[in-house]
């Protein structure tokens, strides 16, 4: 077998195999980039393709080569419009397809100027080549600067300059070669494997790439989705209007741990009396205020390690631990003596209840026992037993 067509076959199957490669990524990313690169060595592939068949219709060699010529210089163009869009995101427009008139214009020239042979038009044609691969570097630069730990980044810049210098080289060589008379020998017949050796590590370079880039966008998505959770999880367990915690609140910090811990203290529920009767008069803003006022208050009367809750609408939970039934009491009795004010107004007091517990699983019932007590001191300030408002 010939071995120029041996050596195209190889470039042709090496370049199919990273054209499908670079799709298959392309249509799992679905990111701008991948798609231009998969495009570029899609055109690469078509053509070497057009040069095997070219070597086999001969008749039709000038259009072949001419559409070789044409596809790598499309494949050029779209390896740099990934880079720049890889490294800056930009995207290809409509005048930026002008850019490839020149490379149809010498593909034309290169295809059927019938004087010159194949090296010499070689000579033209690689620096063309040659520059693609400058400019597709210098695109990558910002991401140079910026993703230095990517080693997708570092492969396809090293390929590309690689592949800049070996595209370069051939022009002085091909054209030495073509003064003297020679064929150049061994170093002309195994230069396309200089050639796939190169493009095949842009290929794996722009695959890694593409692939530690989705690496990083899944990451951060991961990190916003859990910064989102945190988000909606302190949400869910705080109560907006007091910034207390709610009821969801209670279930799964106190009641929700696998370990039973010793825990001993007081439940106290305190409900804001008339609430309703704020809301009509003065309207929901006041009734509001109101509420906040006397979280505010709870909170001044019990320590920092103590849990307080927005119970209900107008009711709190508080969990005292580690007091007695009289210390709780003891310090509860100041809110018997608090006036409360939203916005200079008087408002209703509080009642109250106490109730012990001596176990996590008992907070229950210590809450309910703490209720039933609460109604018991509404029931008293009613029958004017509790101090008056504003008292002490």
């Amino acid at each position: 077998m010939d071995t120029s067509l041996l050596s195209l076959g190889v470039q042709a199957a090496g370049n199919f195999l990273v054209a499908v490669v670079t799709l298959l990524v392309a249509r799992s990313l679905r990111r701008a980039y991948s798609w231009y690169w998969a495009a570029g060595w899609v055109s690469l592939a078509c053509a070497t393709a057009a040069l095997l068949a070219g070597h086999r219709l001969q008749g039709a060699w000038p259009h072949l080569f001419t559409l070789s010529l044409f596809a790598q210089y499309a494949f050029g163009f779209l390896l740099v419009a990934g880079c720049a869009n890889y490294a800056i995101g930009s995207r290809l427009r409509r005048r930026h397809l002008a850019w490839l008139l020149p490379g149809i214009a010498l593909a034309v020239a290169l295809g059927f100027v019938s004087h010159f042979d194949l090296q010499l038009r070689l000579v033209f044609h690689a620096p063309v080549l040659a520059i693609f691969f400058i400019v597709a570097w210098r695109e990558m630069r910002p991401a140079r600067l910026v993703q230095r730990r990517r080693i997708g980044v570092k492969v396809v810049s090293i390929a590309l300059l690689a592949l800049a210098a070996d595209f370069l080289h051939y022009a002085p060589v091909l054209y030495l070669l073509q003064v003297r008379g020679s064929a150049g020998g061994g170093y002309l017949r195994n230069h396309w494997l200089y050639d796939l050796v190169l493009l095949t590590l842009l290929g794996f370079g722009v695959v890694m790439t593409s692939l530690e880039a989705f690496g990083a966008d899944l990451a951060r998505s991961n990190r916003e989705l859990s910064a989102a959770r945190d988000r909606l999880e302190v949400q869910a367990r705080i109560d907006p209007l007091t910034e207390l915690f709610n009821r969801h609140a209670f279930s799964t910090l106190v009641e929700a741990s696998d370990v039973e811990r010793p825990v001993e203290g007081c439940a106290v529920v305190v409900d804001v009396d008339n609430l309703k009767r704020v809301n009509d008069s003065l309207g929901h803003a006041a009734g509001d205020a109101t509420i906040r006022a006397a979280a505010k208050a709870i909170r001044s009367v019990i320590r920092p390690d103590d849990m307080l809750f927005r119970w209900g609408g107008d009711e709190f939970l508080v969990l005292l631990f580690g007091v007695s039934d009289d210390e709780a009491r003891s310090r509860l009795t100041v809110l018997d003596r608090r006036t409360y004010g939203a916005d200079g107004r008087p408002i209703p007091q509080v009642s109250w209840g106490v109730a012990h517990f001596s176990s996590r699983r008992g907070m229950r019932s210590a809450i309910e026992l703490a209720d039933d007590d609460m109604y018991a001191h509404k029931r008293r300030r009613q029958h004017g037993v509790a101090p008056k408002a504003g008292a002490g």
